[in-house]
Order: structure tokens, then sequence, then C-alpha cells
């Protein structure tokens, strides 16, 4: 299905789930976490993670390019039944922009309808013409009409896109002063129990005991093939990854996962492509904690180039809380089958055997 410039909404709805995002996960952050954004450059890498950046056209470096095709009138003009070929020039004007082409998707308070249909290559919109001979004097007309449009339409995103950056660093800032706030209310609060705080002994967890330590790094040679790479952040690692990675061991299901396979002083690069390249499937545990890391993101998307190299699923999202709150950052997830973690271990472990029965 065509895709057209600025059709997906209006820009307002996306600021204003971003805005509601950002409010509930300062509110979920760790007394660590909301104490890493009292310093100053931790804030600043916090707040340009969200700024938008919505393109700006270069129109100094326009270029295009055309083609003589083979089309029937059919394809050419809907409804119409002549099939036989006729030679028609397709012309593709490229327009270079910087900025987020997700932008591009979005329309901003005030627009202008008849948008072209939207095509990305790498930094270059593209429009797009299919003309009979005869027709191709009317190009310039034609595509600076839509140049124009396309200009509105942006100058309308970028105000926007303005109105919300402007904003931005005073509602991160409220919000941590907010957390912090309750987080050391709740601290009082316990302490004026009078009570000794319990110490959690690492033998008190029996999952740690159950997931098998590494005791011997091997050769590239003799590392066997992994039914699956499990890709996650660390924060996730103890009430999600590691029970999970017992489940698998006890189906028999071989996995890939750092703390059982890097031994001291292993070259984390080279250990952690080889384990990729010798699992036949990637498991991302996608969390908030998830977005911005950048290990387990660096491992995702090596995982979807090699699911695009090889044509063939790789790569399975398992989501550990509202898929919305992540794929915001991970557009291109939106294309995959996922599942959640609500679904329960022991269903999550029975849909990878059936994956992993079809693979063989």
């Amino acid at each position: 299905m065509k895709e057209y410039l600025f059709g997906q909404g209006y820009l307002s709805d996306v600021t204003t789930n971003l805005h509601r995002h950002i409010a509930k996960e300062i509110s979920e952050m760790s007394e660590e976490k909301i104490n890493s954004l009292s310093d100053k450059i931790e804030l600043k890498k916090y707040i340009e993670r969200y700024t938008l950046k919505p393109p700006s056209l270069d129109i100094e470096n326009i270029r295009y390019d055309s083609r003589e095709v083979k089309k029937t009138p059919n394809e050419l003009y809907r409804g119409y039944g002549e099939r036989t070929e006729i030679n028609v020039i397709e012309i593709s004007i490229y327009i270079p922009f910087k900025g987020d082409p997700q932008l591009f998707n979005y329309r901003g308070h005030s627009w202008v309808m008849s948008m072209p249909e939207k095509i990305i290559d790498t930094n270059n919109l593209v429009l797009k013409y299919i003309m009979l001979p005869e027709q191709v004097v009317n190009i310039e007309g034609i595509y600076k009409r839509d140049l124009g449009y396309i200009e509105q339409n942006l100058e309308s995103v970028q105000n926007d896109s303005a109105n919300f950056n402007a904003g931005l660093e005073k509602l991160v800032c409220n919000s941590v002063k907010e957390r912090a706030s309750r987080i050391q209310k709740t601290k009082a609060t316990l302490e004026n129990l009078g009570l000794p705080k319990r110490k959690k002994e690492i033998e008190d967890n029996q999952v740690l005991r159950d997931v098998p330590r590494k005791r011997s790094r091997k050769s590239d040679k003799t590392v066997s093939l992994k039914d699956v790479f499990l890709c996650h952040a660390g924060e996730d690692k103890d009430d999600y990854v590691r029970p999970f990675a017992v489940q698998l061991g006890q189906n028999n299901i071989s996995y890939w996962l750092d703390e059982a396979e890097l031994a001291w002083g292993d070259d984390l690069i080279h250990e952690i492509n080889n384990g990729l390249a010798k699992s036949k499937y990637v498991i991302v545990f996608l969390s908030e904690n998830f977005i911005g890391k950048g290990w387990p993101e660096s491992e995702m998307n090596s995982a979807l180039s090699i699911e695009n190299t090889k044509k063939q699923i790789i790569v399975l999202p398992l989501f550990l809380c509202d898929p919305e709150l992540v794929l915001v950052d991970y557009p291109l997830l939106r294309k995959k089958k996922y599942i959640t973690w609500d679904l329960g271990i022991s269903e999550i472990i029975k849909k990878l055997i059936a994956r992993l029965n079809k693979l063989n």
C-alpha cells in the first residue's frame, strides 16, 4: 500500500503521546537514574534523545533522473482496460534533506492536501512522475507545485516541532524534580520506621544459581550453533532474562547469554558478533530500559542486518511493557509480529519451540 507525505495523522497527537511517555518514564526511574540526571551533560543527552528534528530541504541541490519504461494504460489510468504496453517516461526528482525522515509522516496544525507519494532514498525525498513523452514539457510546473505544497507542510511541522522542543527542557526538569522529591519522601517515611534494612544475599536468588556460568573460553571452531541469542538491557536481566533462560534450559533450548558465555578478558565485540552469527534466532527483550542502550541496540541492529541479508526471520521481538512505549523509538519493528511478556513464559516457550520446529 502506498504511503503519502504527511498522511499518518497530526504531529500534535504524536507530541501529546510523547509528552505523556516522558513524564511516565521519569516517574518510574530509579533513584540512581534520577541522580545521574543531576549531571548537566547527562540531562542534556536525555533531552536530546526526545528533541524533534524536522526535515529541512536542500533546494539548491535538487537533482533529477529519468528513464523510458513500458507501462499499460491500465497501470497509468485506473479503470482503463487497454493492456497493450506503451512507452512512457519515468522522472524522479531527488530533493536532499537533513533531519528525521519519520516527521514526513505527520502534518502540522495547518496543512495542504494532495500530497505526493512518500519515497525516501537515503537522505533524499524522491518525487516520482510517470508521463507520456508529450507530457514531459509540463514536468517543471508539476514538480514545483508539489514542492511548494511540501514546503508549506514542512513549515507547519517545523513550527510545531519548535514549540514542543521549547517546552521539553522544562518538562524534563520538572518531572525529574518531582520524582526526586517522591523518592526522598518515601525514604524518609521508611527510615522513620526505626527498623534495619534487610540485606539481600545473592544466595537467596535461586535463579542466579540455575544460570550456567562459562568455565573456559571456547575457540570459534568449537562453539556450537545456539537456538537463540538473548538480547536485553542489563536492568531487565534479574526479573525477565534469567528466569526465561532457566526455562529455556529446562526445555532443552540452547541459548547465548552474555554472563554465561563471556569470560574475564574476552574481546566483547568479537564474542558478541560470534554469538549472533551462531544463533538461529535473536530474542530482543524490549522495554523502556532498552531504549538508548548502546550494546543491546547494536546487537538488535546487527541481527536486523543479518536478517535483511539472509532474507529470513531472525529477530523475535518480545515486549516487556506496552509496545507503543518502545515502538516510538524503533518504528522499523512495527512491521514484525511480536509477542508480549504478559503472555506468560510457558506460552512464549511454546511459540519459540514451534518457530524452531518450523526452521528444522
